[in-house]
């Protein structure tokens, strides 16, 4: 197996009409093994559109994360993943979304554990923690934290598919919000 996988991405695009427009993306990610067991990755996804008429930027998005994962090879049946993300997102005025969120500035925790009970039954445990400002149309930057914790069964009916059954639990702190659900 590689020790080290890198990918890279990069595109651009130009459009032409009464607002000339020009957008790039950049995708980085790098992984590495640390150990037989320990696998470490880093990832940036970048982008920006520039209106060339204006000369100005009408959108931002920059997502940067860290992690790792714990895969003991003596211990194949435990699965340890924690992951750190940086994420700004300042959304062009002319897009509307459900939230109406124009501009995000956030930190965002999970981990995760993957625990399988026998050759057939896995148990998964996600948490969480997001923490950040975000800036809602026709309001100035507001504090937000959210937490999201998830419990997973799965059932492998063979080598290539499974079927599971998820309970998700949404906690917004500031809006004292609660969303709830079973998958």
């Amino acid at each position: 197996k590689p020790v080290l996988k890198a990918s890279s991405k990069i595109e651009l695009s130009f459009d032409q009409g009464q607002q000339n427009s020009q957008r790039y993306l950049l995708y980085n990610a790098i992984e590495g093994k640390v150990n037989p067991d320990t696998t470490l990755f880093v990832k940036a996804n970048l982008s920006q559109t520039k209106n060339t008429t204006t000369d100005s930027v009408t959108a931002q998005f920059k997502e940067l994360s860290f992690g790792l994962a714990y895969r003991p090879v003596d211990f194949d049946w435990l699965n340890l993943l924690a992951k750190y993300t940086y994420l700004e997102d300042n959304s062009p005025t002319a897009q509307s979304d459900i939230s109406d969120i124009e501009k995000e500035k956030a930190h965002v925790l999970a981990v995760e554990a993957v625990v399988d009970l026998t050759d057939k039954w896995q148990f998964s445990e996600k948490a969480a923690y997001k923490v950040g400002e975000e800036k809602v149309t026709g309001f100035e930057f507001t504090k937000v934290s959210t937490w999201l914790i998830i419990h997973r069964f799965g059932y492998n009916l063979n080598k290539d598919w499974q079927i599971a059954g998820e309970y998700r639990l949404l906690t917004q702190d500031q809006a004292k919000d609660q969303k709830q659900g079973a998958l």
